[in-house]
């Protein structure tokens, strides 16, 4: 499966934006690899912890995070959802991505430096989705392997206990034109992973499948 950002000019195009992550394009359009039916479209939100240990406060939807119809891709069978247009709707799911006051502390060419964006979204799902694939089944090859995520999310997800044991809701925010929405929506998709029950709902456990 392979995890793509959905852009960080909102709702809009990028392409005649020109500054990342800080104008909203002015076209309405989606980013591509995200908008292909054989990706998943991975979005942003920011998350705002209190206490110590800190502790998850509230979650939005990143005002920057890309999202909303395809103009040029047919709606999948799997996309089961009533948001979705009569083509394919963007994003699937989506991750912390901060925003420019917040984000990832990483090294960089050795050195310490704060960045955001989907961008980090996607490869956070990544790795979240190598733990989760982990526990599947093992195929021919011997090697443990669920196949595409987005079919086992949508269909997962149409169980209203399933859902809520395997995802955040997002509900707060916008990303421009589209807002966050009880449920499937555009800026956050399902919203983001409780990796252990959505682990736990797609394979029964949540520890590695080993060969035998």
């Amino acid at each position: 499966t392979f995890f793509a950002s959905s852009g960080d000019a909102g709702s809009g195009c990028s392409a005649v934006v020109g500054i990342n992550g800080v104008l909203l394009g002015p076209i309405p359009a989606q980013e591509y690899p995200a908008a292909s039916p054989h990706a998943v479209a991975v979005g942003g939100t920011v998350l705002y912890t209190t206490g110590t240990p800190a502790a998850r406060e509230r979650e939005i939807a990143w005002t920057h995070g890309g999202g909303g119809p395809s103009y040029v891709y047919a709606k999948p069978a799997w996309q089961n959802v009533s948001l979705a247009a009569a083509k394919r709707a963007v994003t699937d799911v989506s991750a912390q991505s901060g925003d420019l006051l917040s984000g990832y502390n990483i090294i960089s060419a050795g050195q310490s430096t704060t960045v955001g964006g989907t961008s980090l979204s996607a490869p956070l799902w990544q790795g979240m989705w190598a733990r989760i694939n982990a526990a599947g089944p093992l195929g021919r090859d011997g090697v443990a392997n669920l196949g595409f995520a987005n079919p086992l999310i949508y269909r997962n997800n149409a169980n209203a206990a399933a859902y809520a044991r395997s995802f955040n809701d997002i509900t707060l925010g916008a990303n421009g034109l589209y807002p966050a929405l009880p449920g499937y929506d555009f800026p956050t998709g399902w919203g983001t992973p409780r990796v252990d029950g959505l682990m736990l709902s797609l394979t029964g456990k949540t520890t590695p499948t080993v060969r035998r």
